[in-house]
């Protein structure tokens, strides 16, 4: 077996460090305190529908992986897919469009995602039941719509637009209308988002607040919804996944560099306060996509905001301590370098995707037990 050596984790900036101390950040492990001990997995290559990118986005407690893959060595057909058991299964799309993606998939093997129209192209929020029927889920009076997240009690969050042209965070069900989530400042104009909804559903996203931006928002219960806050106070931030414990992971902006760009450091909320989980291998930016029952946090950190596939490396978060993946794979493959891992179950397998040959898969990790 080949065991890549650790890298170390980076310091948040500087910046991040100050205001992190006025915020009364979640409480750390103490210096003197033992790191976890240091996991292990095993990778597996999950396929394709035929093209040259393929995209691992959501997994199961059953090792079940959803995602959206190309067709060709083209940019477009780019479909939905389920893979379990060593075979990756196309979920289609709308009639007469070449687009769709599947986001998350629960435990009876449901999914949601969006598709796009055929013509003008709109995305629609979309549920495959566990046979891979599809069913647009509708919107809240507007044109389009896109469904982020289920659990396993079947409930649906996601976002869409409006008669008067907005954007909403709503919830659902199957064969259930869709309901705007309330918003904490309704005198506010600007988009809401709902991204997640645990076990017990409680969901997360991002809504307006005061100050002309949107900051991490969790609505306990699936009700009123709680400002999360950001690590800077003022700035932007955004809840990307919650556990039943009400633990919630996303980014928050912490700076920006000489020339005005913004720069984002995955965080995580808890017992009402924000930490700063830094980044890995020196890289600029960083983003939490999931977070498990366990606590155990996923995602990656790249020089690029949000595009892993140019420079990033997925990370997994334990306790206070910071994991570039690559170095967690054991006999990881010549040429691969996973770029970001977008779910996590509560057995803790990872769905996400890498680079290989300048191609890109779609990948699961699985915990080694060697």
């Amino acid at each position: 077996m080949r065991f890549s050596r650790r890298r170390a984790v980076a310091h948040p900036m500087a910046a991040a460090l100050a205001v992190a101390a006025t915020l009364a950040a979640a409480p750390l492990q103490g210096a003197a305190e033992a790191a976890p001990k240091e996991p292990r997995y095993a990778l597996v290559d999950l396929g394709s529908l035929g093209g040259t990118a393929v995209f691992g986005l959501g997994v199961n407690n059953r090792g079940v992986v959803v995602g959206t893959s190309r067709t060709s060595t083209a940019t477009r057909p780019q479909i939905a897919f389920r893979a379990a058991g060593g075979t990756v299964t196309s979920l289609g799309t709308l009639p007469g469009s070449t687009f769709s993606r599947a986001f998350e998939v629960n435990v009876r093997g449901e999914a949601v995602g969006e598709a796009f129209t055929a013509s003008p192209e709109v995305s629609r929020a979309v549920f495959w039941d566990a046979s891979g029927r599809m069913t647009d889920l509708g919107t809240l009076g507007g044109g389009s719509a896109v469904a982020n997240d289920l659990n396993d009690e079947g409930t649906i969050v996601g976002s869409s637009s409006t008669a008067a042209g907005t954007s909403r965070a709503f919830r659902t069900g199957y064969r259930r209308a869709l309901s705007a989530l309330p918003l904490p400042h309704p005198e506010l104009a600007g988009a809401s988002r709902a991204t997640a909804v645990s076990d017990g559903n409680h969901i997360v996203g991002r809504a307006p607040v005061p100050g002309g931006v949107s900051q991490a928002v969790l609505w306990r219960g699936g009700r009123e919804p709680v400002v999360l806050g950001a690590l800077v106070p003022g700035e932007f931030s955004e809840a990307l996944d919650v556990n039943k414990l009400q633990t919630a992971v996303g980014e928050s902006v912490v700076g920006e560099t000489p020339t005005g760009t913004a720069i984002y450091h995955a965080a995580v909320w808890s017992d009402g306060t924000a930490r700063d989980l830094g980044t890995v291998n020196g890289l600029r930016n960083s983003r939490a996509s999931a977070v498990n029952d366990a606590g155990d946090i996923v995602g990656h950190a790249s020089g690029f905001y949000n595009f892993p596939t140019i420079d990033g490396t997925a990370v997994l978060w334990r306790g206070t301590v910071g994991y570039d993946l690559n170095d967690l794979v054991v006999d990881l493959p010549a040429g691969w370098v996973l770029r970001t891992a977008e779910s996590i179950s509560s057995k803790g397998q990872i769905a996400g995707y890498a680079t290989v040959n300048g191609q890109t898969r779609a990948f699961l990790l699985t915990p080694y037990k060697g």
